[in-house]
């Protein structure tokens, strides 16, 4: 069981969050009919923490569920592996981080990616985060440049299309791949 866990844990890291949102535990069975899109379930922080629940409980192979909802273990070793895995995750995106921004802008400091006061000062940098620059505090939009094929120009065909989230998509299936053989 221990193993099954941890390989699912590991799933979770990689397809659904680096973190194990708050409220996920204890799991609990959802409704046969729930339907993670209906965006009522996003409202408000008590219903994402159920509808993040039941994210994690639909993932749990059928033949699992109960087992894992009685383990009084599950907890800390799905969390411990989620919180494990997130530094694999992310090392080699973090190691390659200069080349996969480095066709974007001559003015992004290559240097200042691996630097946060240097990131901070850099407006290319903060213009592809759609941060600006006179304010550092100011929240990110939810729309940041950096998600569309072309940033100075926030098309919606081109969302979710930049060259960075097509190479960190391979880069992180590659290491993947490595990481299960």
């Amino acid at each position: 069981l221990d193993a099954a866990i941890v390989t699912l844990a590991k799933k979770y890291a990689y397809f659904y969050h680096l973190w194990v949102p708050s409220g996920v535990f204890p799991l609990r069975a959802c409704p046969p009919d729930f339907d993670l899109r209906d965006p009522i379930h996003y409202q408000t922080p008590e219903s994402k923490a159920i509808a993040n629940g039941a994210e994690l409980y639909l993932m749990v192979p059928p033949e699992l569920r109960a087992q894992t909802m009685k383990y009084e273990h599950f907890e800390q070793l799905f969390t411990s592996t989620v919180n494990g895995e997130r530094g694999n995750i992310l090392k080699p995106v973090k190691d390659s981080v200069t080349q996969l921004f480095a066709h974007l802008s001559p003015g992004l400091d290559p240097v200042a990616l691996g630097d946060w006061r240097k990131r901070m000062d850099n407006p290319a940098f903060l213009s592809l985060l759609k941060r600006n620059p006179a304010n550092h505090d100011e929240a990110y939009t939810p729309l940041a440049p950096i998600l569309f094929e072309d940033p100075s120009a926030m098309n919606v065909s081109g969302l979710f299309k930049n060259k960075v989230l097509t190479q960190v998509n391979h880069f992180l299936a590659e290491c993947i791949g490595h990481a299960h053989s």
